[in-house]
């Protein structure tokens, strides 16, 4: 289970890069409407792998909240 959250969130995060490298280029905030509708594919690509550095963030995350999630519920269950 841990890992299909896994697989979920990164697919997430990789179908969001473009707009979350936008958004960390505009000082992390939120971009306007068609943020993207003159941009330059060089430009989308440069905002992919931007977006895409959160990956390993995002991992860490999901990993240590299943982790504590998971000792808070088998402590409730002795």
């Amino acid at each position: 289970m841990l890992w299909d959250s896994i697989y979920a969130l990164r697919a997430l995060v990789d179908a969001l890069a473009p707009l979350l490298g936008a958004e960390v280029e505009a000082g992390n905030k939120a971009v306007s409407e068609q943020w993207a509708k003159d941009a330059s594919q060089e430009r989308i690509k440069a905002w992919t792998e931007k977006g895409k550095e959160i990956n390993d963030e995002v991992t860490r995350v999901m990993q240590e909240t299943t982790s504590f999630e998971y000792g808070r519920l088998m402590r409730k269950v002795r």
